[in-house]
């Protein structure tokens, strides 16, 4: 299923996670979104495994890569704002990333299996982390407006 989310409902997590509840396996997301994301990693000297791990990443807290990886969904974003757009996958601490970030205008392609033994596709299918989330707080009867009672 593909859900659709306008730029700004990205930055919060709650709008892609009752999608991903609702069963979305790909958002799109236009945007012209200039948050004061993404924040970079200047790298590290900690022993980490693989070594690329470790290394300088000026888009490591993505919004667009945070909210696949929260809710185990394909994120693809195009933005005409400062923070560049791109595919993101559902596992954002895989390494190495398997996203395709457009650092430039134009555009930009990526295989998202949705269902398999690929591990992407794997982890969109299951959406694991929902499982250890509050996903009963964005269920239709918890969402529905409440019902006046007269006393």
């Amino acid at each position: 299923m593909l859900g659709l989310l306008a730029g700004e409902e990205l930055e919060p997590f709650e709008p892609s996670r009752a999608l991903a509840v609702a069963g979305a396996d790909v958002l799109a997301v236009p945007a012209t979104a200039a948050w004061p994301f993404p924040v970079a990693f200047a790298g590290t000297r900690v022993p980490l495994r693989p070594e690329r791990r470790r290394a300088a990443d000026p888009w490591f807290a993505h919004p667009a890569r945070l909210r696949a990886g929260d809710s185990h969904v394909w994120v693809a974003f195009a933005n005409a704002g400062p923070v560049p757009g791109g595919v993101f996958c559902p596992d954002h601490v895989a390494t190495p990333r398997h996203e395709a970030l457009a650092v430039r205008p134009g555009w930009t392609a990526l295989r998202c299996p949705l269902r398999g033994p690929d591990p992407f596709g794997a982890a969109c299918a299951a959406k694991p982390q929902l499982a250890r989330r509050r996903a009963d707080l964005f269920t239709a009867p918890l969402l529905a407006p409440a019902e006046e009672t007269s006393s």
